[in-house]
């Protein structure tokens, strides 16, 4: 039996192909366990770090209102104080959601320091806004919240 010139270069053009579909299917077999574990990475990652981001956004907006209420002084104290509050339970809010998420030992063992910050930050702030004169805003401003806004953030 004689071969012709075409039939080796169909044989070898079909060995190729099956050899890359078989490697591709091993491959893809191998890799499922590290995709999986990626996409459960991902999937615990991505949420926590929703709530911290949107903590530190709100954590910077409440510098800057409370850093504009002692610039300005008295004026407009209980809109002010109310803007201020509501970003505080915004922060407040977005820690309640993180903690639960909240799942390996280093993320849990900052859940109370950040509890304890966050009411410092709390008690910085009142402060501030209870101080009477741009002065004492300004003290205040400065020894206590700047402070306590930077170890929460």
């Amino acid at each position: 039996m004689a071969l012709r010139p075409s039939y080796p270069v169909v044989i070898g053009m079909v060995l190729v192909v099956l050899s890359f579909a078989v490697t591709l299917g091993y491959s893809h077999f191998l890799l499922q366990p590290i995709d999986e574990r990626a996409l459960a990475i991902t999937g615990n990652a991505l949420p926590s770090l929703q709530h911290l981001a949107s903590m530190r956004v709100e954590l910077a907006h409440l510098g800057k209102s409370v850093r504009d209420l002692a610039a300005t002084g008295d004026s407009a104290p209980n809109t002010d104080a109310a803007a201020i509050d509501a970003t505080l339970e915004r922060v407040q809010s977005e820690f309640r959601l993180y903690r639960p998420l909240a799942v390996s030992s280093a993320e849990a063992q900052w859940v109370p320091v950040v509890d304890q910050r966050l009411a410092r930050l709390r008690l910085a702030t009142d402060g501030v806004l209870s101080a009477g004169g741009d002065g004492v805003a300004r003290d205040r401003l400065q020894e206590a919240f700047e402070p306590a806004l930077e170890q929460a953030d």
